[in-house]
């Protein structure tokens, strides 16, 4: 993706920051707000929306530490 910003945690890719929207690799993470839309299993692209309005979530640095965990174990 071109104009944008990789957003990486502990040496893994775990998403991008474009304009006002986040999007973080799908990996499976169960406890993130429901109006986060998931891709489908067929989907060519694995990744979730996150609107900035999440910026200062509590669950957030969650969500990217553990994406990075769940990538660094599957690599």
């Amino acid at each position: 993706m071109f104009g944008c910003y990789c957003l990486y945690c502990d040496n893994q890719a775990v998403g991008w920051i474009y304009d006002s929207v986040m999007s973080l690799r799908e990996v499976g993470l169960d406890y993130l707000p429901d109006d986060i839309k998931r891709p489908g299993k067929d989907d060519k692209i694995q990744e979730l929306v996150i609107p900035l309005d999440y910026v200062k979530a509590d669950w957030l640095p969650k969500a990217v530490q553990d994406t990075a965990d769940i990538r660094k174990a599957q690599a």
